[in-house]
Formats: structure tokens, C-alpha cells, sequence
């Protein structure tokens, strides 16, 4: 029968034998726990996560409703093989109409993500043990045959394996021009998902956010019914674009590639769209072989697609929920949001606002953008080494990790075995992101949290016994 502790906290350093060690709660970090349950390892499960719910991170930790989820419920199970699992929860948790091809609100995902290891810790049936401690982590060293992970309270957790689920590299706090100090000012907001980080901003407003992606279609919406014009600007000026409304479920096409590199694919690509229905079907069917096409790849190709193909590829694959497109039509058709192709030159920052000069993208006259609030909408960052939150910069320091390819993410195994650790460190999710490309959908880090359980309850010299 199972010890189940989930929920509780962690006061004092934990040493278990068969001991796992989950630093990040959002979503990969609960798929990771909970498949560990469900392989039914031995000894202790530890999640360690900052804030006080699990489950959320800064995917699905917003409280707006009106953020949902870019990919519909009958791909978003935390089972491959229950892949109505999250649609049969939200009809019991208050969405009676809800199926495969619903968007549900994001912060719905994360509860569900939450109520999932609850349940996964009570139908465990081996002997192990949950543990959800709240608390930062800094820093890892190695202890005895395993390693001591330090949270910033003093408090310290012993594991045998410790799992790496912390998301993406956080964005630049000043990703503009001109004084980095300008990054404290009352006028600029350098996380839009931190709490409250928007609340200031109201009637009358003229708001500029520097990105188009993901991260400004939501910032945008949530700010579209407080009387503010909104200038958005990237310098490409591309917005991410929508999946297709459908009535009912219908599976993407099999797309065959010939060859493993750019010229046959993009061949293979044109054939299937003279026959697909739509081009995001095109798309979906490529998804399968992209880290086959990936790492089919030179590393010289690989930076040619990153710096020249990249932000087209963003936008046509990590696509929008069809409501979410049509509330952005909304906002552009009425003139509450403006998109520029542009980049910021300069800045001259005042007591409440700023003024911010911008060279459009392909030449041409230069704009002045007059603001009373800027908000960094630049999403994700890329170097993961450029300025490391406190727990990676301990594992470089300790020569425990790594940065992979492009610097990306952490370099690691085809299993996702942090090199230079000696298999006692796994990444999931983004940290594989250079190794892999497709590596942070919920599909993948789903795969790669059920391959890691599968290992580590083979590995467990309890479960031989």
C-alpha cells in the first residue's frame, strides 16, 4: 500500500535510498512525478517547486480564463494510452460539453495537472513515498554515491537521481537597447506572468510590447477591456497563427519524407500540401520525423535554421486555439493593437513614461512610439548560459552539466542523461531543447516522463527483490 504524502512539506535534510528528486512543479516536472508513481518505484518521489500549487508553472499558471491552452484536450492527456483522460475531467470539473477537440483555459490544465498526481500518489501500490516541498533551488553537489540539492532557505534533499523539469531559460530582463537599469523602472514590466505584474496598467494607457509571439497574445487580451491602445513590435512582425476549427476529430495526414535533408523536405512538403486539406495538416504531419529531420542535420545547418527559418517555423507550428485567433482579429480590426515589423533604436526614458525610436523592418523612416508602460514579451530565452538561474549555474560550476548544442538547452543523451553526470541527473522538457527540437509540447515531455519511470522502476534494486 502506498505512504502517500503529497502535499506535505519538508523541514529538515531527507537521505531515502532509491530516493528521486524533482526540481520544477509545472508541467513537466508533474508528468515526471506522477509516471514515476505509476511505475511504481521504490523509496521517495520529491518535487520541489517555488510556489505553493503544483501543476502550473508559467504555462498554466495564469488566473485569466481567457488564456487557453494552444493545443486541444485529446492531446493534452497526461497518459498516452488514456488519451481521454483530461477530456473526462473536465466534464467533472465543470465543462459538461468539453471533448477532444476543446481548448480549455490554461489555469483548468493546471489543476488538472495537480488533481492527476494526487490521484497517482493514492493508487501507487508500491512502497513509495510523495513529498511536495515548497522552496527554491540553488545549488547541487555530490553526496556520497548520490547528490545534495540546496534550496535558498539553508534546507538540503539527498537523492540517488535528480530529475531537471524546470522549463525554458527565463527571458532577458532588458532585452532592449539602452541602459539595462532601465529594467527597474516603474514604467517597464520585465515578467508580464509575474503576480499582479499587469495590474497597474489602465485607462488611457498607451502600452508597447516588445515580442509578437505567444507571450503578447495574451498579454494583449488580457489587457484589451481596460481602455489602452496596444503597439506590439518584433523584428519580424510575425504572429503565431491558428489551428483549425474543427467539429469533430479527424487525424492529420502521414507526411513521408524522403531524405533527411532541407531540399527533399521541403519537396515532401509541397506534395503533401497539393493533397492536405489544409497546410496546418501539413504541418502536424511532419511533427512525428522533426527531431529525425533535426538531427539529421550539420550543426552548420542547424544555426542556418535557427537564425533564417526559425521565428516562420514559431509561428505556423506553436499555433493558437481558433477563439484565441479571433479575439486577436478583434483587437487588430477595432485598432486596440497594432503589429510593426520593427526594431527599438533608441530610448529616452522620463519619470512615467518613455519614448522609444524604432527602425521598421527593410528600411524606411524611422517611428517614434510614445508609452506609458513596456512590457517584455520576448518569451523564452535562448543561451541557457548567459545568465544561468542559480541551480545550472551550480551544476557548470560543479562540472555536472553542461550547455548542449547552440546553447539551447543542457547537453544530453538520446534517454536525456545530463552529460557529466554520470546518470545521476535527467533532463526533461526544455533542457533538451538543441539535442531535440520538438521537446516541449505536452506529447513529448509526456514520452519522455514515461521513459524515464520505465528506467529508473528497471534500475530500482528494491523493485528486484
Amino acid at each position: 500500500m502506498a505512504c502517500v504524502g503529497a502535499l506535505q512539506s519538508v523541514s529538515s535534510t531527507v537521505v531515502t535510498e532509491d530516493a528521486v528528486t524533482i526540481v520544477g512543479g509545472g508541467a513537466a516536472g508533474t508528468l515526471a512525478a506522477i509516471h514515476l508513481l505509476r511505475a511504481r518505484p521504490a523509496g521517495a518521489v520529491t518535487l520541489v517547486e517555488r510556489s505553493p500549487a503544483v501543476g502550473r508553472g508559467v504555462a498554466y499558471g495564469s488566473a485569466d480564463p481567457r488564456h487557453l491552452l494552444n493545443v486541444a484536450a485529446g492531446h493534452m492527456a497526461a497518459y498516452a494510452d488514456r488519451p481521454d483522460h483530461l477530456v473526462d475531467w473536465l466534464r467533472q470539473a465543470g465543462h459538461p460539453q468539453a471533448g477532444v477537440e476543446t481548448y480549455a483555459p490554461r489555469l483548468a490544465y493546471g489543476a488538472y495537472l495537480a488533481d492527476t498526481l494526487e490521484q497517482a500518489a493514492q493508487e501507487a501500490a508500491g512502497p513509495v513515498e510523495l513529498q511536495v516541498v515548497e522552496g527554491d533551488a540553488v545549488a547541487a553537489r555530490r553526496f556520497g554515491s548520490g547528490l545534495e540539492l540546496e534550496l535558498a532557505d539553508g534546507r538540503t534533499l539527498a537523492s540517488t537521481l535528480l530529475v531537471l523539469a524546470t522549463g525554458p531559460v527565463p527571458s532577458r530582463a532588458w532585452p532592449l537597447p539602452g541602459d539595462p537599469a532601465h529594467a527597474a523602472a516603474r514604467w517597464y514590466v520585465a515578467d508580464p506572468w509575474r503576480a499582479a505584474a499587469l495590474d497597474a496598467i489602465g485607462l488611457g494607457d498607451r502600452v508597447v510590447l516588445v515580442g509578437t509571439g505567444l507571450t503578447m497574445v495574451d498579454v494583449a487580451i488580457s489587457l484589451a477591456d481596460r481602455g489602452v491602445t496596444i503597439e506590439a513590435l518584433s523584428r519580424h512582425g510575425l504572429l503565431p497563427l491558428s489551428h483549425i476549427s474543427r467539429a469533430g476529430s479527424r487525424a492529420a495526414p502521414r507526411v513521408q519524407i524522403a531524405g533527411l535533408r532541407p531540399r527533399g523536405t521541403v519537396r515532401e512538403l509541397r506534395r503533401a500540401g497539393r493533397t492536405a486539406a489544409a497546410w496546418q495538416d501539413v504541418i502536424d504531419g511532419l511533427r512525428p520525423r522533426s527531431n529525425e529531420l533535426w538531427q539529421g542535420l550539420s550543426l552548420d545547418e542547424q544555426e542556418q535554421f535557427l537564425r533564417h527559418l526559425r521565428r516562420y517555423w514559431d509561428a505556423h507550428r506553436h499555433r493558437i486555439a481558433p477563439a484565441t485567433a479571433a479575439e486577436l482579429e478583434a483587437l487588430l480590426a477595432a485598432g486596440t493593437l497594432r503589429v510593426r515589423a520593427a526594431t527599438v533604436v533608441r530610448i529616452a526614458a522620463g519619470q512615467t513614461g518613455v519614448e522609444l525610436e524604432v527602425a521598421p523592418r527593410g528600411g524606411g523612416e524611422r517611428v517614434v512610439l510614445h508609452a506609458d508602460v513596456v512590457v517584455n514579451c520576448t518569451g523564452p530565452g535562448d543561451a541557457i548560459d548567459r545568465q544561468p538561474p542559480a541551480l545550472l549555474a551550480s551544476l557548470f560550476a560543479e562540472r555536472l552539466a553542461c550547455p548542449g548544442p547552440h546553447r539551447l538547452g543542457l547537453g544530453v543523451t538520446e534517454r536525456g542523461e545530463v552529460a557529466g553526470s554520470n546518470g545521476m541527473i535527467y533532463a526533461l522538457g526544455a533542457l533538451r531543447r538543441g539535442q531535440l527540437w520538438e521537446t516541449v509540447a505536452i506529447g513529448e515531455i509526456r514520452a519522455q516522463a514515461a521513459a524515464l519511470a520505465s528506467a529508473w522502476a528497471t534500475k530500482s534494486p528494491k523493485l528486484r527483490r
